[in-house]
């Protein structure tokens, strides 16, 4: 997912597309990853990566057992 207007309703529709052992990546703000950890709890999360010459934009993957 990247930049989608609202991401808390797409979130769960994106993650239900997900097979098992699949991954989802999130093109995100580092002030939504939070949330996103909290919409998703039954995805294992990778570490936050920084996006290089962005202030807040951040990578996160997840991956679903």
């Amino acid at each position: 997912l990247r930049a989608v207007e609202r991401f808390e309703a797409v979130l769960p529709i994106a993650a239900g597309l997900v097979a098992p052992g699949g991954s989802l990546a999130l093109l995100i703000g580092r002030s939504q990853a939070d949330r996103a950890l909290q919409l998703l709890p039954s995805f294992r999360w990778s570490d936050l990566i920084p996006v290089p010459l962005s202030a807040s934009r951040i990578l996160l993957t997840g991956t679903v057992d």
